[in-house]
């Protein structure tokens, strides 16, 4: 198999990976642990999780820990930093803090699923978070502060590609 792909259904999507394994989102309302992760998620973030990141990275002690990235790791860093232009770049660098924040916090919230709802009438994950809220609520505006990204106040989940009712392809 040589390239990833999704397969919607009216109630799942299959992500197949490129060695063929299957991954399964289900679609419905918000799931009970879904919804534990998201508390755990969002208590962090409001008691300043990204502010105290950003703070901490700027103490030159924290340097030392940058080196412990493998060289692919500050690679792939580099590029997403360096792929922002006054055009383009900000919402794919809020949305890599925004999943990194979440992986951070909650190592078993998939950060695939940026949608989710406790009302069975909206489109909803059954293990996916609400993370259009978070952009909202926690990342931009603690970006916005610092002036690490100009993003506009409603945030960077704003995008139209991520307003489509499908898993995110990036990992």
């Amino acid at each position: 198999m040589s390239d990833l792909y999704l397969r919607v259904f009216k109630d799942k999507s299959e992500l197949v990976q490129r060695d063929g394994k299957e991954q399964v989102f289900l679609e419905d309302k918000m799931s009970d642990e879904a919804r534990i992760r998201y508390q755990k998620l969002t208590q962090e973030l409001a008691n300043n999780y990204l502010e105290k990141q950003i703070i901490a990275c700027r103490d030159r002690n924290v340097m030392s820990d940058i080196f412990q990235l493998e060289q692919s790791q500050i690679n792939t860093l580099n590029k997403l930093v360096n792929s922002v232009t006054s055009e383009v770049g900000r919402a794919l660098v809020g949305l890599t803090i925004l999943q990194l924040c979440i992986k951070s916090i909650e190592p078993k919230q998939s950060i695939r699923l940026h949608k989710s709802s406790t009302n069975r009438n909206a489109f909803s994950w059954q293990e996916g978070i609400p993370m259009r809220s978070l952009d909202k609520q926690y990342i931009t505006p603690i970006l916005r502060k610092y002036e690490l990204l100009k993003l506009n106040a409603d945030g960077f989940m704003m995008t139209r590609s991520l307003a489509e009712n499908y898993p995110s392809m990036l990992n």
